[in-house]
């Protein structure tokens, strides 16, 4: 498993780019949010 932190993650546009055009392909549903959600697991930052 390879190390990532913050500046990694994606995370959603600002509020003024949500109905940007260019960023409809990168908007996911709350289904697959949650599935993911569901998946993730805690990393320990120490090991």
């Amino acid at each position: 498993m390879m190390r990532s932190g913050p500046d990694d993650w994606p995370f959603n546009p600002p509020i003024v780019d949500l109905f940007d055009p260019a960023l409809t392909d990168q908007e996911i549903s709350r289904t697959e949010f949650e599935e993911h959600w569901a998946s993730a697991c805690h990393v320990d930052a120490d090991g």
